[in-house]
């Protein structure tokens, strides 16, 4: 048997580092605490710290499941949803309604994206991403429509949402 062409054996490490690449971005777990930007005023010191769920999950560069190009980034806001982590994020969720624009289907719905007050957070964010049925009348798609989240940022969404919500 001869020995592979030189010329395939650099496409087959090309392709392995590639592969060895792609499934590292999706490996990477929550990075650390909540960007400081985000947090709001108030918090007791020594609590819990809550994983960067917008930039780990929503805003991640190049790979945003959520603020990506025509889904929740500032320009397209589909539903009306704007997710693209910057200073304003907390303040687009907590305590606002969608407004129905650009494609939603929870048009009519009263209830906020993320719910003040909440221990552990409630509001329809977390309920298109995780509800069973998906509210809305069941209309439209489980989110992120872009991926499959991990375990692990299932419990930093989670653990990032209580902390923008609790009394």
């Amino acid at each position: 048997m001869s020995p592979l062409p030189r010329r395939s054996l650099r496409a087959l490490r090309t392709t392995f580092a590639l592969l060895v690449g792609f499934v590292g971005l999706f490996l990477v777990g929550c990075p650390g605490s909540l960007d400081p930007r985000l947090k709001g005023g108030g918090g007791g010191a020594g609590g819990p710290t809550a994983c960067d769920a917008p930039g780990m999950v929503f805003d991640a560069k190049p790979n945003a499941m959520c603020a990506s190009l025509g889904c929740h980034d500032a320009m397209f806001k589909s539903g009306g949803l704007d997710l693209t982590n910057d200073a304003g994020l907390i303040g687009r969720l907590v305590g606002q309604v969608p407004n129905g624009m650009n494609q939603s289907v929870c048009m009519g719905v009263t209830t906020p994206y993320l719910i003040d007050g909440t221990m552990p957070a409630q509001g329809l964010l977390l309920d298109k991403m995780f509800a069973n049925p998906l509210p809305c009348g069941g209309g439209g798609n489980r989110m992120p429509s872009l991926g499959v989240l991990s375990a692990d940022q299932i419990t930093c969404i989670h653990s990032w949402a209580d902390s923008v919500t609790a009394p």
